[in-house]
């Protein structure tokens, strides 16, 4: 059964082709029943007709075999972005896998074709039942001949790479600025660092926090981490992440030895890592602000909005000492 393609969620655009990639012959026996249905009206057999002659093009198939494998990749690495316990640096190398998995799907426009051909194997491009315009050569044209790309060339430079690149500089940006924020905090976890070396690397964190951190972060970093190294003992090699960093601090309970690491490592872990759009299919404004109060001014319609968004902790407070002051308030009838 087809999904209904929503503008809001972004899981939904890999359920719906997904589902389409799935239930592609039973789409299409359904939508010929629709069309041979003589009981039907003239405008749904006609766009069961056109759905039909759309989805038995080539290029349909071809997509559709793109955007199966590749927003599948993208709705899980979406699911994972949104984990609780996600950090920056985990966030970072997922955007890079993922960049690097969709520069691979460039170079395989052929495997694509390959398996569209399976799904529709006597159906051709459209440019091949087209006729071929040639151009007037003009005076000053020279002697170079005229380059006529095959239908499959064609549809490929002029469609299929220009979107995979779309989406390789989009997935660059934003693991760019992910990556910038994850390499201010990279060197806590480096316990072979020298002065020097911590010293540069928490300038630019300084610079970038100047009122959480202050310059005895340098120090508080090389007693830390002469402090993990010896309690490692034999384990010299091992490899400590942010969060193993910051549990040694909390279960040892030195926060008040190394107040400054503590803090930075707090920073980092409490850094939200997703930028996922809302994943609601409505908008809660539409019933806030509706024709009945259209008039409604912007501080009122935030403290709407915040008490719609907050709702589960809304309805934990009790308003009955409010409701009573503000009845006792606009009471209009004189007490006897």
């Amino acid at each position: 059964m087809p999904k209904r393609l929503s503008d809001t969620r972004w899981e939904a655009h890999a359920n719906s082709t997904d589902a389409v990639s799935q239930g592609y012959e039973a789409i299409g026996n359904a939508l010929i029943a629709l069309l041979d249905d003589k009981s039907q009206k003239g405008d749904t057999r006609r766009e069961a007709s056109n759905i039909y002659d759309k989805m038995h093009e080539f290029e349909f198939a071809l997509m559709l075999e793109f955007w199966t494998d590749v927003l599948v990749r993208f709705r899980n690495t979406s699911k994972a972005l949104k984990g609780e316990k996600t950090s920056l640096d985990t966030c970072t190398n997922l955007y890079k896998s993922l960049a690097q998995y969709v520069s691979s799907v460039r170079d395989q426009f052929d495997n694509c074709e390959r398996n569209a051909k399976l799904r529709l194997p006597d159906v051709d491009y459209k440019l091949v039942n087209k006729r071929t315009i040639t151009r007037r050569r003009q005076v000053n044209d020279g002697d170079a001949a005229e380059v006529s790309l095959s239908p499959k060339d064609k549809f490929r430079v002029s469609t299929f790479i220009p979107m995979v690149d779309a989406l390789i500089t989009n997935l660059a940006k934003r693991a760019e600025v992910y990556s910038e924020v994850a390499s201010n905090f990279s060197f806590l976890t480096q316990l072979g660092l020298t002065q020097e070396q911590i010293c540069e690397q928490s300038v630019n964190l300084i610079r970038t926090y100047p009122e959480d951190i202050d310059g005895n972060i340098v120090s508080e970093l090389l007693q830390f981490h002469t402090y993990v190294r010896g309690r490692a003992g034999e384990m010299e090699n091992t490899k400590y992440s942010h969060k193993d960093l910051y549990d040694i601090i909390i279960k040892d309970g030195i926060k008040s030895a190394f107040p400054n690491v503590e803090l930075v490592l707090r920073m980092f872990l409490s850094l939200m890592v997703t930028n996922c759009t809302g994943e609601r299919s409505f908008s809660q404004l539409k019933r806030i602000k509706n024709e009945l109060r259209s008039t409604m001014h912007q501080n009122r319609l935030s403290s709407l909005s915040l008490l719609c968004i907050e709702c589960e902790q809304l309805r934990k407070i009790n308003f009955d000492d409010i409701i009573a002051d503000y009845a006792i308030g606009k009471c209009r009838k004189q007490l006897l």
